[in-house]
C-alpha cells in the first residue's frame, strides 16, 4: 500500500499550538497517522522564519514523546516567503494538502493546490465568498480530487449523540435553538492581530454551529438577520465586531424552525477555557442542552489557576504500557481525511462516495453561504437576507 505524501500550508494555533506547552491539533494527528502507518513524509510551510522555528521545536519534542524515529521538512529555511508552498508543489509529488491559513487567504492557497491536483482539507471557514466557494468545488470536481472542510465538532460523539435523538424525533417537531460561542480576548488581539480586521467571530468560529446544525437536523437555512457590536476591539484598533447576533430560519420538508446564536471575540482571559460554548435544542416534546465546554475535567493549580479541560477533543494520553499517543475527535477529524486520501490513492474508495458522509466541499457551500449572508446583514442595518 503507497502511503501519503502530505503538506501542511501554515503554522499557526491549530497546526502546532499557541504556547510552549500545547501542540495543536494538525500536527499531533499528523504524526498520529504517521505512526500509524498512513504517512511516508511530511513537509510545512510556514510565513515567516520565527513560525517555522517554532514548528520546528514543537516537531521535536513531539517526536520525542511519540518515540519517532524520522524527519520533517519546514519552510522557510532562508527568509521569510509567504510562497514557498507554491515553489515546492511545483516541483514535488504531495497527494494532499491541508490549509490552516487566515481566513482571507483560503482560496488563493486552496486554488493552487487543487489545480496542482492534491486533495485538499481546509481548516473552516472554506472561503469567505459562496461564489469562490463555488469556484473550489468545481476545480475538485474537475480534477477528481478529495475537498473537505475541518468540521470537528461532527466527529464530536456528544454532537452524535444529539443528531440521533434529533432524528429520531425524540423531543418532538424541533422549534429553535439556542447557541452561545465565545473566546478569550487574547485571540483577536494577540493571536490573530495581524488579520483580525478581515475576518469576524461569526465567520471564523460560529461557522462550526451552522456546519453543526445542519448535520444534526439535515435542514437548510432559508434566511438571516444579524446584529453586531463594536466597542472593545475598536478601541484596540481592530475594526471588527466584539460580538455578532444571529437569527438563522431552517427548513426540512414542510417544517420550520430557528437558531439564535451570539458569538464574541470579548471573553476575559481569565476564563477557565479558551472558547466557552453551549447549544440547547428546544422541540414540542423535549429538549437537549449541551455544555460543550464544561466536560466535567477541571484542572486548578497556583501558576494557572483554573482550567476546564476538554478530554475529547485534542489531548496526549499515556497508554496502559505507558506509550504517549493522541487522540480525540479533534483528531479524529484531521486523520479521517487522511484515511479517506490513503484510500483514494490506493483505489479502495471512490471520491463521491465521500460527499455525503464528510463535511466535503459540497456540503460546506451551506455555511458559506449563511456566513455570507450573515455579513451582508450586518453592512445592511440588520437586513433579513436570503440565503442561496
Amino acid at each position: 500500500m503507497r502511503k501519503i505524501s502530505l503538506l501542511i500550508i501554515g503554522g499557526g494555533m491549530f497546526v502546532s499550538g499557541q504556547t510552549d506547552k500545547d501542540y495543536g491539533t494538525i500536527l499531533p494527528s499528523v504524526l498520529q497517522a504517521k505512526k500509524n502507518g498512513k504517512i511516508d513524509n511530511i513537509t510545512i510551510c510556514c510565513k515567516t522564519l520565527k513560525t517555522a522555528k517554532k514548528n520546528k521545536l514543537k516537531f521535536n519534542k513531539l517526536k520525542k514523546m511519540l518515540k519517532l524515529n524520522f524527519n520533517i521538512e519546514i519552510y522557510p529555511k532562508v527568509k521569510n516567503d509567504a510562497k514557498s508552498y507554491l515553489k515546492l508543489i511545483k516541483k514535488n509529488k504531495f497527494d494532499c494538502a491541508i490549509v490552516s491559513v487566515p481566513d482571507h487567504l483560503h482560496y488563493k492557497i486552496s486554488k493552487d493546490i487543487l489545480e496542482n491536483k492534491l486533495h485538499c482539507l481546509i481548516v473552516k471557514p472554506m472561503t469567505t465568498k459562496l461564489s469562490d466557494a463555488k469556484k473550489l468545488y468545481n476545480i475538485s470536481k474537475k480534477n477528481k480530487l478529495i475537498g473537505q472542510v475541518e468540521f470537528h465538532k461532527r466527529v464530536d460523539e456528544s454532537n452524535l449523540i444529539i443528531r440521533d435523538k434529533i432524528l429520531n424525533n425524540e423531543i418532538g417537531n424541533l422549534q429553535y435553538i439556542n447557541v452561545n460561542y465565545s473566546q478569550r480576548k487574547i485571540i483577536p488581539t494577540y493571536q490573530f492581530k495581524d488579520w483580525t480586521s478581515q475576518s469576524n467571530i461569526f465567520q471564523y468560529l460560529g461557522v462550526h454551529y451552522v456546519d453543526l446544525i445542519n448535520f444534526i437536523t439535515d435542514a437548510k437555512p432559508k434566511n438571516v438577520t444579524a446584529w453586531g457590536l463594536k466597542d472593545y476591539l475598536k478601541k484596540k484598533n481592530i475594526n471588527t465586531w466584539d460580538s455578532i447576533h444571529a437569527v438563522i430560519e431552517w427548513q426540512k420538508n414542510n417544517k420550520k424552525f430557528i437558531s439564535m446564536h451570539s458569538c464574541n471575540w470579548i471573553d476575559p482571559n481569565t476564563s477557565s477555557a479558551m472558547s466557552d460554548q453551549k447549544i440547547s435544542f428546544i422541540g414540542t416534546h423535549g429538549r437537549i442542552d449541551s455544555d460543550q465546554k464544561n466536560r466535567g475535567l477541571q484542572f486548578v493549580n497556583d501558576k494557572n489557576g483554573i482550567n476546564d479541560i476538554n478530554p475529547y477533543f485534542s489531548n496526549k494520553f499515556l497508554s496502559s504500557s505507558n506509550q504517549n499517543y493522541f487522540a480525540g475527535y479533534g483528531i479524529k477529524s484531521v486523520n479521517n481525511f487522511l484515511s479517506d486520501v490513503f484510500k483514494v490513492i490506493n483505489n479502495s474508495i471512490k471520491i463521491n462516495k465521500l460527499d455525503n458522509i464528510r463535511p466535503s466541499f459540497k456540503n460546506s457551500l451551506i455555511t458559506v453561504a449563511t456566513t455570507e449572508a450573515i455579513n451582508k446583514s450586518l453592512k445592511s442595518n440588520n437586513k433579513k437576507i436570503k440565503i442561496i
